[in-house]
């Protein structure tokens, strides 16, 4: 909980972070910069597979889509 909480604390300063956790965090964040317009810059992004285009580029592509929680559920192996 508390690299959780130092990632949400600090996601907005511009950092990259070594830990996968507080990385994954930010990542996520960055990578729906799409939603106001912002293209993700892959040199503020802390993980390898956040930075390849492929992802970048899949991450534009998810904007405006909608999921209902049961579809995600399943397609995690959750429900």
């Amino acid at each position: 909980m508390g690299l959780l909480g130092f990632a949400c604390e600090e996601h907005t300063n511009g950092g990259v972070g070594s830990d996968p956790t507080v990385g994954v965090c930010w990542d996520a964040d960055r990578l729906n910069l799409w939603r106001v317009g912002r293209r993700p810059d892959p040199r503020l992004l802390s993980t390898k597979a956040a930075r390849s285009e492929e992802r970048i580029v899949w991450a534009r592509d998810l904007q405006g889509e909608r999921f209902a929680w049961e579809e995600l559920y399943l397609d995690f192996g959750i429900g």
